[in-house]
């Protein structure tokens, strides 16, 4: 009995114990990354960050290149940080944007990569990030030092505690609190820390091209690689609204439409049935 007691009283602590989560894809060894969503409002130097729970590599074989289509949606409803973040931001001067990135590989072609949605109108500005800008820019000591300030806050993780990449959270972070590191706009932003050619930011409502984007080599004025994900027919597109549903964040790919036959094909087709059915009936006249 006493046993039994222990366990219900061990269990019970357990489950009093807040599930945080960290976002993997920080540190020069990752050789992968986890995504994550971000709402900044740089009036007030505040944002707002959710983890995923996608990696890199599972989410580009779901989701790119697909001609079956794939879809997946994320919603907020009932996460207080992001109940709070509003309550404190300038609702009209909010952007978006969905990130993930894996650091290890230094300047070897392919091997750092980036997958960042893409503000529209700036799809073409993404072919001319330069290799030595794109290392710049996405690096341990910029996207690597937000994510090392992030992870400790909110329901990501707990100061000092060892990091738990297992369960998804979010926080709310500001400019003003402690060094700023964990606030998006210090080390990452529009166009990560300055470097990037193009904004990776949308308006509440608008849909966001997905690149994955990679260097090309050891060559620093070279150009990166730029690989949109999308099927033969269609662009994978994110989009993140406020509607009846609450907030919810989706991407979409669709489905290729089956091909339609062309009018030339239809007339074959019915020049064949006349055909045959003048062929059975000189036969049954026979």
């Amino acid at each position: 009995m006493k046993m039994i007691k222990h366990i219900a009283a061990a269990a019970a602590l357990l489950a009093a114990v807040p599930a945080f989560a960290a976002i993997q894809g920080g540190v020069a060894t990752s050789q992968d990354g986890e995504l994550y969503f971000t709402v900044f409002d740089q009036s007030r130097s505040i944002s707002y960050t959710k983890d995923l729970g996608q990696f890199i590599s599972a989410f580009r074989v779901a989701a790119d290149n697909v001609e079956a289509g794939y879809s997946k949606s994320f919603s907020l409803a009932g996460d207080a940080n992001w109940t709070s973040f509003l309550a404190q931001a300038d609702a009209s001067q909010l952007v978006w944007n969905v990130t993930g990135h894996a650091l290890s590989g230094g300047t070897q072609a392919g091997k750092v990569k980036l997958l960042t949605t893409i503000k529209n109108g700036d799809e073409a500005l993404v072919a001319d990030w330069t290799n030595q800008k794109f290392s710049f820019g996405i690096s341990s000591a910029t996207v690597g030092t937000f994510l090392g300030a992030l992870n400790p806050t909110g329901t990501h993780g707990v100061p000092g505690a060892a990091t738990n990449y297992a369960i998804n959270g979010s926080s709310v972070n500001k400019l003003s609190e402690g060094t700023g590191n964990a606030y998006f706009g210090k080390w990452v932003g529009e166009y990560f820390n300055g470097n990037a050619t193009f904004s990776n930011s949308n308006a509440i409502g608008a849909s966001a091209a997905f690149d994955l984007i990679t260097r090309t080599g050891t060559d620093q004025l070279a150009l990166v690689n730029v690989n949109p994900f999308a099927n033969s027919q269609n662009t994978g597109k994110w989009t993140f609204a406020i509607g009846a549903n609450g907030p919810v964040l989706d991407y979409t790919l669709a489905a290729v439409a089956a091909p339609v036959p062309e009018p030339t094909t239809y007339a074959l087709l019915m020049a064949g049935l006349l055909a045959m059915g003048f062929v059975v009936r000189r036969r049954n006249q026979a």
